[in-house]
């Protein structure tokens, strides 16, 4: 075997291992992540926020409240839903301050600032 043909070889598996333990290391933090939004999505203040009663169906029948279909029945597709929505459309954070704040804290993000939160005097009490 000639030298260039070992070296490209080990470059090959260098570049394996590295992406593999990459790969490893991401797949972990999103894991964490999910197990982190799944605690908050069952947290009593996020139930309360929601309305939900008796922690399978939200009192509020508007769907209006709600940003995600199935929202008024599971917690955690409306976080989910929710997340995406700030992030999406910073002034959907008009609508749901409490919510912003309660994401924000628990999963340690921090949304796009919308001009209309900047101007409000709720999130300075907040």
């Amino acid at each position: 075997m000639s030298i260039k043909i070992i070296y490209t070889v080990l470059y090959t598996l260098a570049l394996t291992v590295v992406t593999l333990s990459f790969n490893s290391h991401a797949s972990s933090k999103v894991e964490k992540k999910n197990s982190v939004m799944m605690k908050a999505s069952s947290s009593p203040i996020w139930l309360a926020l929601l309305h939900y009663n008796d922690k399978e169906s939200s009192e509020i029948t508007s769907t209006d409240f709600f940003i995600h279909e199935q929202g008024a029945v599971n917690p955690s597709l409306e976080m989910s839903a929710t997340i995406e929505a700030f992030f999406k459309t910073p002034k959907e954070q008009c609508r749901f301050p409490a919510r912003k704040v309660f994401i924000e804290k628990q999963l340690e993000l921090k949304f796009p600032t919308s001009n209309l939160m900047k101007n409000s005097t709720l999130i300075e009490m907040v």
